[in-house]
């Protein structure tokens, strides 16, 4: 394995278990995998129909990777890697998909050779799904998204591609834990973590309380961009006594953390969220309608199916973790913009964050750090582009919250 890493330039530990297991797997097999084939890959789009957009691309790209031993070999040990349901951060932290050398004919074989082996489980995928009572629709939505994320990717870098980004995104989700249903791609978090304990009272309302984080004088997380220095911070922790918990609220109206502790009565507020509970993550792709009526219908029937197909869960929220609940949007967003009345679903509350998503996402740049970024030349040809920059300029952050309704 040694060897392969060297020539394809991967940085890999060499002692890890999974990699070493997936290599001594992959050199007992053929050395062209048997996704690796036209043939493969067209019984894939007749009977799943997962590349509407990009079937002929990747038809291009088989006969190239095919010529390459080296890139045929590490796809197989994605393969097997794929196979364990592993948390990705044991196998590929701080990992970077190779690159072709200089000297390499074409860039396709190296840009696309990672969507084969994902491509691999989408029959097994499909039919657990299928056998859990995952309507037909939405299995069939759910795996298109890695056709999605080779369009978003070949945009990014102005070449058909597949990021490592994605790669990493949508490689460690196939397998059978994120859904596309309407508008959001809806995720199984089956031990979360928010920072938080929340609670509902008698109306209905929700109330957070912070826990296990550390928070600056101002209510942000220690550590978010612009919120570093420890002067003033304060732990923040949920303590439950007979009658009441204790802790450090969330502002209805400004979403930081107070400093100042209050007791919320048990006769009058209900736990509805502890850390390690299981929630459902909302994840928001790229290009599509936001629509309110839209949005709603599919976080129903998200409700509706996860409640149906996994009856094991005991699901609390539904949780998502975006820009687009900044608390800077409040001077930016008008009262009819659909995000506005996306962050009114959602409780929000401070999140330890970069501030770089709306750079990701607004702007179509991706900025590796915050100080790589020149906020003069940022483009203003919209109202949301404008009224952001205008708050950046101002010294602002566009932080990424944390939001949560009620499952």
């Amino acid at each position: 394995m040694k060897e392969l890493l060297k020539r394809l330039n991967l940085k890999v530990d060499e002692n890890n278990k999974f990699w070493q297991d997936a290599f001594s797997k992959a050199q007992l097999e053929p050395e062209i995998p048997f996704f690796i084939d036209c043939e493969y890959v067209k019984k894939i789009q007749t009977e799943y129909g997962v590349f509407p957009k990009n079937f002929d691309l990747l038809m291009s790209a088989v006969e190239e990777v095919r010529k390459d031993k080296d890139l045929c070999m590490l796809a197989k040990i994605f393969y097997h890697l794929f196979s364990l349901q592993v948390a990705k951060k044991e196998i590929f932290e701080d990992f970077e998909l190779p690159k072709p050398p200089k000297d390499y004919k074409g860039t396709l074989a190296y840009d696309l050779f990672s969507v084969f082996p994902i491509m691999a489980h989408i029959p097994n995928s499909y039919a657990i799904l299928r056998e859990r009572g995952v309507d037909e629709d939405v299995c069939r939505d759910s795996h298109r998204q890695l056709d999605t994320c080779i369009s978003e990717s070949s945009v990014e870098v102005s070449r058909p591609c597949f990021t490592t980004d994605y790669f990493l995104s949508y490689g460690a989700f196939i397998y059978l834990s994120t859904l596309r249903i309407g508008r959001f791609r809806f995720q199984i978090a089956k031990e979360s973590n928010l920072g938080a304990f929340v609670f509902e009272n008698n109306q209905g309302e929700l109330k957070v309380l912070m826990h296990g984080v550390n928070l600056d004088k101002d209510g942000y997380v220690l550590g978010s961009i612009g919120h570093t220095d420890d002067k003033g911070s304060f732990n923040a922790n949920v303590i439950e006594e007979q009658d009441c918990f204790v802790g450090y609220a969330v502002d209805n109206d400004t979403y930081l953390a107070k400093k100042e502790l209050i007791k919320l009565d048990k006769k009058e507020w209900s736990l509805i969220y502890k850390p390690n509970d299981a929630v459902i993550m909302v994840h928001i792709p790229f290009a599509d309608s936001f629509d309110k009526e839209y949005c709603e219908k599919s976080y129903e029937r998200a409700r509706e199916i996860f409640a149906r197909c996994y009856p094991e869960y005991d699901f609390k929220c539904f949780t998502t973790a975006t820009w687009f609940l900044a608390p800077v949007l409040d001077k930016v967003l008008k009262s009819t913009s659909n995000i506005y009345n996306f962050r009114k679903k959602y409780k929000i509350f401070p999140n330890k964050c970069g501030g770089l998503d709306v750079f990701n996402y607004v702007y179509k740049l991706h900025p590796s750090s915050y100080d790589k970024i020149d906020l003069s030349v940022l483009p203003e040809d919209n109202s949301l582009r404008k009224g952001i920059k205008e708050r950046l300029l101002s010294g602002e952050y566009v932080h990424e919250f944390k939001g949560v309704f009620k499952f």
